[in-house]
């Protein structure tokens, strides 16, 4: 069993009972009412002043306004938004946009696609045009010049392949 001592009861040599009278009947008056600084509400209490848990005070529990969400939300726009700039032209030559509009698998042995390609007036481009199987190996691939004076153009090429295509594209346009 253990024991507890109170404060009025360990000045007299008494010990207390667990939540309970001490063994010779301590009174009231050696219970947290003699605890310096307190106001019979036990050592750290709201009565004097002290905090009722945590360390914090009555004003840290307040409820601050929305400011806070706002500019940190406003940051994560701004971080996403960058990010999404450098994403989307991660495999880009700046300058030079092209687009694959359609192909169309002939037979076993030819692709047809069609494609567009926009540039800068003074640059000469070179970009590939390729055809993959479902494994998404190359089965055809050809390289196009686009010379200076032009700006756009669309084309539409025929790839022989060497076994069945299942899809054509134009990519890596690249200033020379």
């Amino acid at each position: 069993m253990s024991t507890s001592v109170t404060p009025g009861a360990a000045a007299a040599g008494q010990a207390a009972e667990p939540g309970g009278e001490g063994a010779e009947g301590a009174s009231e008056s050696g219970r947290a009412a003699d605890w310096p600084g307190t106001s019979g509400g036990g050592p750290g209490t709201p009565a004097d002043g002290g905090s009722s848990g945590g360390g914090r005070g009555p004003e840290d529990g307040k409820r601050r306004g929305p400011l806070g969400y706002v500019v940190i939300g406003v940051f994560a726009a701004v971080l996403a938004g960058g990010w999404a700039v450098i994403m989307g032209n991660a495999n880009n030559t700046p300058g030079i946009a092209s687009q694959t509009i359609t192909y169309v698998v002939q037979s076993d042995s030819s692709v047809q696609v069609s494609y567009a390609v926009a540039k800068a007036e003074g640059d000469v481009v070179r970009c590939t045009v390729d055809a993959f199987d479902t494994d998404f190996a190359i089965v055809a691939s050809s390289q196009i010049t686009i010379p200076a004076g032009t700006k756009k153009i669309s084309r539409t090429d025929t790839l022989r392949t060497s076994k069945r295509a299942t899809g054509a594209r134009v990519k890596d346009c690249r200033k020379v």
